[in-house]
């Protein structure tokens, strides 16, 4: 393997740390969403045309793999150097019919006064972007267990969390601080509640921009790189002139 010069090493290492700058400003959707903060169980609703059914279960897991199953804060994004994403999970044991039409209402929180620890007002939008799309997943059903229970290191769920089909997508902004955002489910959705009729069911989400599509300036790296790489083996091939 040919080794990096010192002007490359210069060009891979600056990269790195500015992207690392660019993903250290915060950037997600249903901060501050704990039922202590008083959002209620209420705050997570699957409405369907056969009923709405509350969340059982609500949380998130983090990029190392941690998760806290007594703390249902259920935010979803970039937040001090870390990525969340978030879980629902549903018992439709009321349920025996299929469904027709369905989404999933989120509250995505507004906290003031005493509850908010960090300001006068904590809001459950923050971005630089002036909107970021949620999305949900299908989750496999081997990982309901984990959704109970106190997890360390489990990066395999974190990775399953966006890794089955997608099945639905809202936009959300500032504007949407202090009110539910309604999240259409597709035809998969549907396929997976009638699937699961009289008995639990889960979803994940993620924030689109964070998981799928890279940071402008990562982008703009990448291209600069590739372009240093060029020129320099213009350069190497270039016969020497004495």
């Amino acid at each position: 393997m040919r080794k990096l010069g010192a002007g490359m090493l210069t060009v891979v290492v600056a990269g790195a740390l500015a992207s690392q700058a660019a993903q250290a400003q915060d950037r997600f959707v249903f901060g501050y969403s704990n039922s202590g903060d008083g959002n209620g169980f209420d705050a997570v609703r699957l409405v369907t045309d056969e009923g709405v059914f509350l969340s059982l279960a609500r949380g998130w897991f983090d990029d190392t793999g941690f998760h806290l199953p007594y703390n249902d804060n259920y935010i979803a994004g970039w937040y001090l150097g870390r990525e969340y994403r978030n879980f629902f999970s549903f018992n439709l044991a009321p349920l025996n019919r299929p469904v027709h039409h369905a989404s999933l209402r989120i509250l995505n929180p507004q906290v003031v006064g005493a509850l908010c620890y960090t300001g006068p007002v904590c809001s459950g939008y923050a971005s630089p972007n002036p909107f970021e799309r949620f999305f949900v997943s299908a989750l496999d059903d081997q990982y309901y267990g984990s959704m109970m229970t106190r997890e360390f290191g489990r990066s395999d769920i974190f990775a399953a969390m966006i890794a089955g089909p997608r099945l639905g997508s809202a936009l959300i902004s500032a504007a949407d601080d202090g009110q539910f955002v309604d999240v259409p489910l597709d035809q998969t959705a549907l396929g997976e509640i009638n699937r699961h009729v009289g008995e639990n069911w889960a979803v994940a989400g993620g924030v689109d921009s964070i998981v799928i599509t890279p940071e402008p300036s990562t982008i703009l790296l990448m291209a600069t790189g590739l372009f240093v790489v060029g020129v320099a083996t213009v350069i190497r091939g270039r016969p020497r002139i004495h």
